[in-house]
């Protein structure tokens, strides 16, 4: 920063170097505490600002997470599988699981998912059993037809988005809110309470890109799942509907399966943090 008040480029003098621009005392923390972590290395010998160093060291955890191994996981009520969920719930039971509540994803490219999502639900639902899957609003039409094929159609709840709203580019619209789309197994059985179709408990993404509202999960949980019910997460991410169910405090069996090795690490230090949390909560009660 020039004495004129003007940002200048840093000389970086014949050999290139890292350099990095802070504008505050708190920036340079950050920056310090991230190459703490994973080194100076693995920074660009270029000119830099602070969101580009904590960019390139959450990419650095994430890799370093998908390069080491994990196992499967079974504590207290929750149950995790590492996997392509196509895969491992064939090993869950057929005709078992109450509530179905999970988030794929809204590209374009992963729309072929929504038909493996609905296949795997017409065989593990119970009858009566539910299906809630956030949403995008740009493929409704497909991945209506895709999950019809399998499900019948129950009703279309929503989260409005408190917080900033998304720019969807592709038709210049300013999205604030999401579908969560339900779907059931037959025969229609109406076993929950009247409860409210809209909810919005605020953005939470510090665990995962996708990550959702915890507080979001427990309400439609509560009201979609049954006590001592079984709920099944496929696509879990970092594990959201598994802390929600076990929030839920209905002694509900909680399942999660995630084929990304770094979301599933963290899933599972969530979920075992909740589980000690919980069990904190019930000694001191």
């Amino acid at each position: 920063m020039g004495k004129d008040g003007k940002e200048y480029a840093a000389k970086m003098g014949r050999k290139p170097k890292t350099c990095i621009v802070t504008k505050s005392i708190g920036e340079a923390k950050r920056v310090f505490d991230v190459c703490d972590e994973i080194g100076s290395t693995a920074l660009p010998k270029s000119t830099i600002d602070v969101r580009r160093v904590e960019k390139i060291g959450r990419q650095v955890e994430i890799n370093n997470k998908r390069s080491q191994d994990y196992q499967d996981l079974k504590e207290g009520q929750a149950e995790l599988l590492l996997g392509d969920f196509r895969k491992r719930c064939s090993e869950i039971e057929d005709s078992s699981v109450d509530l179905c509540f999970t988030d794929p994803l809204y590209e374009k490219e992963a729309l072929p998912i929504w038909g493996d999502l609905a296949e795997m639900c017409a065989e593990k639902l119970k009858d009566g059993g539910v299906l809630m899957a956030y949403s995008g609003v740009l493929y409704l039409p497909q991945i209506h037809q895709m999950l019809g094929e399998h499900l019948t159609y129950l009703w279309t709840a929503a989260i409005y988005h408190s917080g900033r709203t998304k720019l969807v580019r592709a038709v210049q619209i300013h999205q604030a809110w999401k579908p969560v789309l339900v779907y059931f197994k037959p025969p229609l059985r109406k076993y929950w309470r009247p409860f409210l179709d809209m909810v919005s408990g605020g953005q939470e993404k510090d665990h995962h890109y996708y990550e959702q509202s915890v507080a979001e999960a427990i309400h439609y949980i509560k009201a979609l799942c049954p006590p001592n019910g079984v709920l099944l997460d496929p696509m879990m991410g970092s594990a959201t509907t598994i802390i929600a169910g076990l929030y839920a405090d209905l002694g509900l069996t909680c399942i999660g399966c995630e084929l990304d090795k770094a979301a599933y690490s963290t899933a599972e230090k969530r979920v075992k943090e909740t589980i000690d949390q919980l069990q904190t909560r019930k000694e001191s009660a």
